[in-house]
């Protein structure tokens, strides 16, 4: 790890990508490192010999099994948050405080995991001097999809705990969520806040400012969805034709141009 963070600096230094582009691809570079994902890939990228680059068609080969691991990897994640989601609403009662506490944890992780993936992925592994090259424009938006349905379902389920454990916010007395709310509720709560950053809908709007983790974690998901958005937008552009590519286009298959 400290070879590669010593060898994007030494490329920065080398190339006319200095300031704040260094900076920040250092330190989200370092960021990314936390990712559990991300030391599973670099620890197969060495034993394979990715950074050698020896072989190529047997590199090749042996990628596409890091291809296949990482996408089964992120539907997984995007199944698996919105089923804990259920779980946690439906019998959970708020006895199972370490539980909660390591769902919880783990939740926010994943979100800081991801966010730091897709930051590297749209602003510095695919330009720049650290340059690398994807495995396909369509994959990417679809795996980013399910990121962002995993997220929504990490803040739901972060919603869901912190109620579980400090029952009072509600104001009356209940055992499982179910009793007083609707687990599509949490759902349309945590998707309102990641994208129009509000909530005016739902029955669980007015105890968000009840409770200060409750207002941390609401503001943590607008911030979150801000960027989310910013880096779909982002690489939905990127893959946008040129004007002058999409008249060429027209002009080759419109058989009357000479």
């Amino acid at each position: 790890m400290n070879d590669k963070i010593k060898t994007l600096i030494d490329r920065h230094i080398n190339s006319k990508e200095k300031g704040i582009v260094a900076w920040w691809d250092v330190i989200t570079k370092v960021f990314s490192y936390i990712s559990i994902l991300e030391i599973i890939i670099q620890i197969y990228k060495y034993r394979v010999g990715y950074y050698s680059q020896e072989n190529k068609e047997e590199l090749k080969s042996k990628m596409d099994k890091l291809y296949k691991f990482i996408e089964v990897w992120v539907v997984t994640h995007s199944i698996l948050a919105p089923v804990i989601s259920l779980v946690l609403f439906y019998y959970f009662d708020g006895k199972e405080k370490k539980l909660i506490y390591t769902i919880l944890i783990y939740g926010l992780f994943r979100v800081f995991e991801i966010i730091i993936k897709q930051i590297r992925v749209i602003l510095f592994d695919t330009i720049g001097v650290n340059a690398i090259d994807l495995k396909g424009a369509r994959r990417s938006i679809i795996l980013l999809i399910h990121n962002i349905v995993e997220m929504i379902s990490w803040f739901a389920i972060s919603f869901m705990g912190i109620i579980l454990l400090d029952k009072s916010v509600v104001g009356k007395s209940f055992e499982k969520l179910s009793e007083v709310y609707s687990w599509f509720d949490f759902i349309l709560c945590s998707t309102l806040q990641m994208t129009v950053f509000s909530d005016g809908y739902t029955s669980i709007k007015d105890i968000m400012t009840k409770q200060n983790f409750l207002a941390t974690i609401t503001i943590i998901e607008i911030i979150m969805g801000f960027i989310i958005i910013v880096v779909a937008l982002a690489r939905f552009f990127s893959l946008l034709p040129g004007v002058g590519q999409i008249d060429d286009d027209k002009n080759d298959s419109n058989p009357l141009h000479p």
